[in-house]
């Protein structure tokens, strides 16, 4: 080997253990040396298949080595024959003049020269060296599907990229992917994308448009999401205020054949499940606060219909909720309860249902009439329902209604923030818990699972729901406030900008 050459450190790591291992063997062989496996494993620090591999993979380099040598040492001696008969016919031809030359030398005879001739056998190494040959090793192979697992934003990490994206609008720098991505990754350590080609793809799917400069018009949320957010913000502030006992209630739905995603097979065996199909679903509904899951107002029962919950049974439920809760915290203690935008939630008392569009023209007529609502006889449909959005009365839920009876305070989400409820986040883990645990399918069984895990939920995981939620609530409110107190004062509407260019 030549002087000065750098091995790699990993070369280097290799030599090591060779070395350790030859070195505590001075005194004698630790392992014996029949037992080559033992001893390979031993000195080259890898494991026992890897060095099947290497074995393998030795004996058919050499093998191939060996025959591509035998080949080549074939053909060299058969072109030596060829060589070998074509100098004998040649030496026929000039023997006789040969022998007269040497009767009428007077000279003494030269002394016999020897020489060594280099045959085909000795350019090629000798059988028992063949046999040691060490092949040069291969090049590893690329692995299938090395490259990185997808990666799944969750609902906090969509927000941070909103919120960094106002961030940069409010301090007058180019939105571009390299500086959003630096950001990201300077403030949140655990933010999971690393490419601006990822982070390219994860905003288009959060719906920002990469687009020339000269037609970009700066899309506000809407207002309504804007209003709705900060009406729900009041409330849970004042609640948190007045320490008010604040549980969040959502139902979900659970298939008896849900079974673990991803599992080991053989020949089509290690499934449990044969036969396809989710089977039917129970239905849960809950509520929980900062301690878990209120245990004495879960509700489980089979859902065969349409997947929809039926108003009249969470009705039910939440009047026996709310009668429970008063009993167990007392009269005095403040108690309200989150809901979500359900149908199912939300509905109106007859005294706040309106005609709709689809109702009849003798319905609306008769809706203004006993309200003692004067209209012509000649109004058509469109102008009765005018008439009727102007003077309906304002919106009443049955729900609220029973949070008043007992007192309770009935509070909802807004439209589409079901990020904002903690409830959902113990889905995902009831379901996970489920599928990892369900092995009959029988729905006796999968309710026991549910009652098991809900539980078996403490308040330190409850807790790290809330702390989850309530990071999501800080970025909403940081996002609202920067584009009411630095964007928005720096728009121009439509008209202005119209007016601006005729002048």
């Amino acid at each position: 080997m030549p002087t000065g050459h750098e091995f790699s450190q990993k070369v280097k790591q290799l030599m090591f253990h060779v070395i350790d291992f030859v070195e505590s063997e001075k005194n004698g062989s630790i392992i014996p040396l029949y037992n080559v496996k033992d001893r390979l494993v031993k000195m080259l620090n890898i494991s026992e298949r890897s060095v099947y591999r290497l074995t393998h993979e030795l004996h058919h380099s050499r093998y191939k080595e060996i025959n591509k040598i035998s080949q080549e040492r074939k053909e060299m001696e058969e072109k030596s024959k060829e060589e070998t008969s074509v100098k004998s016919l040649r030496s026929r031809t000039i023997v006789y003049s040969t022998l007269k030359r040497q009767q009428y030398s007077t000279s003494n005879t030269p002394a016999k020269i020897l020489c060594r001739r280099h045959t085909a056998s000795s350019a090629y190494p000798s059988t028992n060296h063949i046999d040691h040959l060490v092949p040069q090793a291969l090049f590893p192979e690329k692995k299938m599907h090395s490259g990185r697992p997808n990666i799944v934003l969750s609902e906090q990490g969509k927000d941070l990229i909103r919120l960094e994206f106002h961030k940069l609008v409010q301090e007058k720098v180019y939105p571009t992917s390299e500086k959003l991505l630096k950001r990201l990754t300077e403030q949140y350590e655990d933010f999971p994308i690393h490419s601006t080609s990822t982070l390219c793809k994860k905003m288009k799917n959060l719906g920002f448009v990469y687009q020339r400069t000269s037609k970009i018009k700066i899309a506000l949320d809407s207002q309504a999401f804007v209003a709705a957010r900060a009406k729900y913000f009041q409330i849970l502030d004042e609640f948190r205020e007045d320490n008010v006992h604040l549980y969040y209630h959502d139902e979900t739905w659970i298939n008896l054949r849900e079974v673990k995603r991803s599992i080991w097979t053989l020949n089509g065996e290690g499934e449990i499940k044969k036969d396809g199909g989710k089977g039917s679903r129970l239905a849960v509904s809950a509520i929980i606060d900062v301690n878990g899951y209120h245990i004495p107002s879960v509700d489980i029962w089979t859902y065969t219909e349409d997947h929809n919950m039926d108003s009249s049974h969470f009705l039910m439920w939440l009047d026996s909720t709310c009668a429970t809760l008063r009993e167990e915290t007392g009269e005095k203690k403040r108690i309200a309860i989150c809901l979500d935008n359900a149908t199912w939630h939300n509905k109106l008392t007859e005294e706040s249902i309106i005609p709709k569009r689809a109702s009849t023209k003798a319905e609306i007529q008769q809706w203004l009439k006993d309200r003692k609502i004067h209209f012509p006889e000649k109004f058509i449909k469109a102008q009765l329902l005018e008439l009727v959005g102007a003077n309906c009365p304002p919106k009443e839920y049955i729900s609220d209604q029973i949070g008043k009876k007992y007192d309770i305070e009935i509070f909802r989400l807004p439209k589409l923030h079901c990020s904002l409820n903690p409830i959902e986040l113990s889905w995902n883990n009831l379901k996970q818990f489920v599928r990892d645990q369900n092995t009959t399918f029988r729905q006796h069984d999968v309710k026991q699972l549910i009652e098991q895990f809900m539980v078996a939920m403490d308040d330190k995981r409850a807790t790290s729901y809330f702390h989850h939620v309530h990071g999501i609530e800080e970025m909403y409110k940081t996002a609202d406030a920067i584009m009411e107190e630095d964007i928005e004062p720096q728009l121009r509407s439509d008209s202005e900008e119209t007016d601006s260019d005729d002048e």
